[in-house]
């Protein structure tokens, strides 16, 4: 795996929880999501700081347009997001999948809501550090 850390980050595991590992996927979860969901992740990958991240969807179906389900992302500057700016085209609906979102902070803020009435395949991304991974330990050194 080349010295990455990659880690899944769902709305059963991580829900609340500072994501620092280079690289990982974020999702509602596998199979269609919950009525009633409220999950919130913050992607800090290690070394973004410098260059910045990047969250590219692979998959992004909330069905219908009435539907109240939604996913809203922030850039932050901090992990605490005291002084978050939502990204262009947030909060994300339906099942329009968005262009990759990049944040030169290297730190981002997902919020994914569900309604009590639809239920959809929901979302799925990966999000990664732009700055080089980093070194895989050497296996000849004590």
């Amino acid at each position: 795996r080349s010295g990455r850390r990659q880690e899944l980050a769902d709305c059963r595991r991580g829900n609340g929880v500072v994501w620092t590992a280079h690289a990982g996927i974020v999702s509602d979860g596998f199979g269609d999501y919950q009525w009633s969901e409220n999950c919130e992740w913050i992607l800090a990958p290690e070394g973004a700081s410098a260059l910045g991240a990047v969250l590219h969807f692979e998959e992004l179906d909330f069905g219908s347009e009435q539907s109240g389900d939604s996913l809203r992302v922030w850039e932050c500057e901090t992990t605490t997001c005291d002084n978050a700016r939502e990204v262009p085209g947030s909060p994300f609906t339906a099942s329009t999948v968005p262009a990759d979102i990049v944040a030169p902070s290297g730190i981002l803020k997902l919020l994914f809501v569900s309604d009590t009435q639809y239920q959809a395949a929901g979302f799925r991304a990966t999000w990664t550090s732009l700055s080089s991974p980093p070194a895989a330990p050497d296996p000849n050194t004590v």
